[in-house]
């Protein structure tokens, strides 16, 4: 798992002959690894601190900003490579 922590353990047990309970034990119980769920973020550029300042004196200035904001759903754009993180886990013996 360490070369290839993104493996799932259905194809781990495959690869090594064991069955899915097995391998699904060893990972947690014996080796202490966990499937930890990718998270996307946005890159911060030195260029964003600017009107990220102006849009936090904003919000402060607006008392009532979170009550007259409407949040639509979040647009994807993908710059360098794609990760579905609805399905994308990573086993890892620490978050």
């Amino acid at each position: 798992m360490e070369a290839t922590p993104s493996k799932s353990i259905r194809k781990l047990s495959q690869q090594i002959h064991l069955s899915f309970g097995t391998s699904h034990t060893i990972l947690k119980k014996d080796l202490e690894m966990f499937p930890y769920k990718v998270q996307i973020y946005h890159k911060i550029l030195p260029r964003d601190f600017v009107p990220r300042v102006n849009y936090c004196e904003f919000c402060i200035y607006i008392k009532n900003i979170l009550d007259v904001t409407f949040f639509t759903d979040e647009a994807w754009f993908h710059l360098e490579c794609f990760v579905n993180s609805q399905n994308m886990r990573t086993f890892s013996t620490e978050n």
